[in-house]
């Protein structure tokens, strides 16, 4: 009998062993980056005006092959924000298929680990429920939303609202903040370049 209980304590000692070794489970998440643009001269009549123009664009959110992104309800959009008339919405659509030669867009994929899988997942699903914020010019918008959901996860430091607002004012200064840690961290980058038609804002 004693033999035996040594024997059950070594296979379970082993498998725990195996257990701490085994690795975590990774899910995949995009930021993608459509680049703010405006038609070039000799195409102004066929080619219409983006939202923001050259500094404009938009930034989405991609996981579990659906796009999460922050957006106005309507236009023109508030200039500061308010507490009580949210013009805005957190949406949800199945991924664009991103064709050369139509938009420009610069994509950063990183992987999670599986908590902060189940932390996204929950953050978005409250999200959908509820716009978590008005958007304003001066306030929250597409880049400082992205950067808000990266903070609550911890890959990007210093969570509040005003810090994601001043460090993500628009598309490219997060999108150049999340370039700086590619290395560091592991992240792809694909690109997407646009059609000939329009001057595109550099990456």
């Amino acid at each position: 009998m004693k033999k035996r209980s040594h024997f059950i304590f070594f296979l379970f000692f082993s498998f725990s062993s195996f257990a701490d070794e085994m690795p975590a489970e990774y899910h995949e998440i995009k930021i993608h980056f459509l680049h703010g643009s405006r038609p070039k001269r000799g195409f102004k009549t066929t080619e219409s005006k983006a939202f923001g123009g050259i500094h404009g664009g938009h930034v989405t959110l991609e996981i579990d092959g659906m796009e999460y992104g922050f957006n106005p309800s309507q236009i023109p959009v508030h200039i500061f924000p308010k507490k009580k008339k949210l013009h805005s919405s957190f949406d949800e659509t199945p991924v664009s298929q991103k064709v050369n030669g139509e938009r420009k867009y610069t994509t950063i994929s990183m992987a999670i680990d599986h908590e902060k899988y189940v932390q996204l997942k929950s953050i978005i699903r409250s999200y959908l429920d509820q716009s978590p914020y008005d958007y304003a010019f001066f306030g929250m918008r597409c880049a400082a939303s992205t950067r808000d959901i990266l903070e609550q996860l911890d890959i990007m430091k210093d969570r509040s609202n005003f810090n994601s607002i001043r460090k993500a004012f628009y598309p490219k200064r997060l999108r150049r903040q999340l370039l700086k840690m590619v290395d560091e961290k592991g992240f792809k980058i694909e690109g997407v370049e646009g059609r000939l038609s329009r001057k595109w804002e550099r990456t």
